[in-house]
């Protein structure tokens, strides 16, 4: 029995070798290529430095959007404002409503509030 067969019983035959390849045998993965790795590296670092560059491109995009709807959302809250500063203003001042109630008078609300408490508030 040799030293291969004693320690090494459980490799498969890839570790194996015989006498008709030749001695000595040259070490597997002994030999690095550092032409291939380094060409290998600059291609990773490339391909990170693009999908960070379009990461940042898509999120400045996609913000740009949300800015614009944002923005969009804006302008109908100028035309809502407005509706709201005539309808408080019809709540403060005389005029007619005739939307509701044809010939109907509008009095303030404050003027309302007090003439009808003046008329039930000593029953």
């Amino acid at each position: 029995m040799t030293a291969h067969d004693q320690g090494h019983a459980h490799h498969d035959d890839w570790f194996a070798h015989t006498r008709t390849e030749g001695l000595p045998q040259q070490e597997h993965a002994g030999h690095v290529d550092t032409r291939a790795l380094l060409i290998f590296y600059v291609l990773m670092l490339a391909f990170v430095v693009a999908s960070v560059i379009g990461v940042t491109l898509f999120f400045k995009w996609y913000m740009l959007g949300v800015r614009q709807s944002a923005t969009e959302t804006l302008i109908l809250a100028v035309e809502a404002n407005e509706y709201k500063a005539r309808t408080l203003d019809s709540l403060e001042t005389y005029g007619w409503s005739g939307e509701t109630v044809p010939g109907a008078a509008r009095v303030p609300l404050d003027v309302a509030r007090s003439r009808v408490l003046e008329t039930y508030g000593s029953r």
